[in-house]
């Protein structure tokens, strides 16, 4: 199966044609997609907020992953591996920084 690495993120879209389709468009990638998804590390939970690697396909872009370690998480990573191995994937859409806090800032 093919695996995808990538660095510090927050949440990923997945844009995949049903192979072969004229009409095909973007599609939110879902957990269902995934086989095995792992992160270098976490931070750990806190108060009412969890930065689970699962965060990134829960399907809300307030949450988030977020890596673990001290400093900016220079060499963190996440690897998805999907079902079917993702021989259709043409385009991943990362959001970087944490929306949560903005959102935050907005409402306050």
């Amino acid at each position: 199966m093919k695996k995808l690495t990538l660095f510090s993120l927050l949440a990923l879209t997945l844009l995949a044609p049903l192979w072969p389709c004229d009409d095909c468009g973007p599609i939110e990638m879902t957990k269902e997609m995934i086989q095995k998804l792992s992160s270098s590390s976490t931070l750990k939970a806190q108060g009412e907020n969890s930065y689970s690697v699962k965060n990134l396909f829960d399907g809300d872009l307030i949450t988030c992953w977020s890596e673990g370690v001290k400093g900016y998480g220079q060499g963190e990573w996440v690897e998805i591996e999907f079902k079917g191995g993702g021989e259709n994937i043409y385009l991943i859409t990362i959001y970087p920084g944490y929306l949560g806090l903005a959102e935050k800032r907005i409402t306050h």
